[in-house]
């Protein structure tokens, strides 16, 4: 239950605002002179990033009773690491260029960026599971968003969108 909709409706529109705008708008930027996709690429980028993300991120902050700093240490150390895995895959081994990496091996500021949100988002989200996993709300946009990675994951290996 929402308990203060306002809030809620800000913590939206900021995600909106610091995540997928901020991506179409560098997507933009760099897509002016070459071939490469824009932001949304994929189903994770158009529903996760657009409509699971800024949900979860509203239902958390609904529910945030307490800051722990032992468990933000922690949030923070499984975000890091999913986040470095997720360069270190993208960069290397991703079989498609788009607005955030135009090139293997090398991400423009956009890639960057991207990346930066992803480890703020993923720690938020490992905070916010670890203290409140008995939560179901939360649950629901984040199976939503590991449903569409499942199907990216599975759409790669296949090599259905390859450029």
């Amino acid at each position: 239950m929402i308990e203060n909709p306002i809030k809620s409706l800000i913590v939206i529109l900021i995600t909106l605002i610091v995540g997928p705008l901020i991506f179409y708008i560098l997507s933009k930027k760099y897509t002016k002179n070459n071939k490469l996709k824009k932001f949304p690429v994929g189903l994770i980028d158009g529903w996760g990033d657009i409509i699971f993300l800024p949900i979860f991120n509203a239902i958390a902050i609904e529910n945030i009773s307490a800051i722990k700093i032992s468990t933000m240490f922690i949030s923070i150390f499984l975000g890091l690491s999913l986040t470095i895995i997720f360069i270190n895959w993208r960069k290397n081994n991703a079989h498609h260029n788009d607005w955030s990496r135009p090139r293997k091996y090398s991400f423009n500021n956009g890639g960057w960026y991207h990346a930066t949100y992803m480890f703020f988002q993923a720690s938020f989200i490992f905070y916010i599971i670890i203290l409140e996993y008995n939560r179901l709300q939360i649950w629901i946009p984040i199976i939503g968003y590991l449903s569409l990675v499942i199907i990216r994951l599975i759409q790669v290996h296949e090599k259905i969108d390859e450029t």
